[in-house]
């Protein structure tokens, strides 16, 4: 079974032109925690258009709004192992 989630990145990066947010690197959105950025797990839905639902209905309410174009829907498989191999940790900026 397959699951969609929905995120929002919060950006507050300064990763952009002239210290600027970069909210979206090409076709995806832009994610740098030790930047600032914050991501929100908004929901876990059964299908694709449900997370689209959620996302139209999100983008209207405060906070989300202001990044309409900053949320995710990412499909998962159940039960599936997304870290197979492990992780490597990325050091911290001085």
């Amino acid at each position: 079974m397959t699951v969609c989630l929905l995120w929002h990145i919060g950006h507050r990066n300064t990763a952009g032109e002239n210290g600027a947010p970069l909210h979206r690197d090409g076709d995806t959105v832009h994610l740098d925690e030790r930047d600032g950025d914050d991501a929100k797990l908004l929901g876990v839905c059964s299908t694709p258009e449900k997370a689209a639902e959620r996302r139209r209905l999100a983008r209207l309410l405060p906070g989300f709004r202001e990044e309409p174009d900053c949320f995710v829907i990412d499909a998962h498989t159940l039960d599936e192992d997304e870290w197979p191999g492990g992780f490597t940790r990325v050091p911290d900026r001085d």
